[in-house]
């Protein structure tokens, strides 16, 4: 006859509770409910996961371009091409010792950009509908929006 041993039932362990994430605005803190404050860790640990396989691919790069050099292309059959390239850029830091060194050769020698930005000043002129000239001022100008979020690591 064999004896068999009463084993007790596997019990999956739950995974730590984590603390529930804050939400900050108009100096007023609140607890997020915890579906929002899972949507917060899983974000964060893959912009961590996102930030390592960067960093692991600029080194795969660096080696890449070290070993091979610029100019060439290397194929992983019927899947990806990698072309490796280097790029040289030359920037102009002192532009009026540089157009007296060309005299005359300097237009034909330097293609010159300007642009124009908004000041603070323009801005509240722009939001002021009170302003006789906002509305043409508001003619002359786009207007756009955009949205972004930055992830960043607490130091602990």
């Amino acid at each position: 006859m064999a004896l068999f041993s009463k084993k007790s039932p596997v019990v999956p362990t739950a995974a730590p509770a984590l603390p529930a994430c804050t939400l900050t605005r108009d100096g007023q803190t609140l607890a997020l409910d915890a579906e929002s404050s899972a949507l917060l860790y899983a974000a964060w640990d893959r912009k961590r996961q996102a930030d390592e396989a960067k960093a692991d691919l600029d080194a795969m790069n660096a080696r890449l371009l070290e070993a091979y050099g610029p100019g060439c292309t290397l194929e992983i059959p019927g899947q990806a091409k990698l072309t490796l390239t280097e790029r040289e850029s030359v920037r102009i830091t002192e532009p009026h010792t540089l157009k007296a060194l060309l005299g005359g050769r300097f237009d034909d020698l330097v293609n010159t950009r300007i642009e124009y930005t908004t000041s603070d000043k323009l801005k509240a002129l722009l939001a002021d509908a009170d302003h006789p000239l906002s509305d043409a001022v508001r003619a002359c100008c786009t207007f756009g929006a955009s949205s972004s979020v930055t992830y960043r690591p607490v130091k602990p």
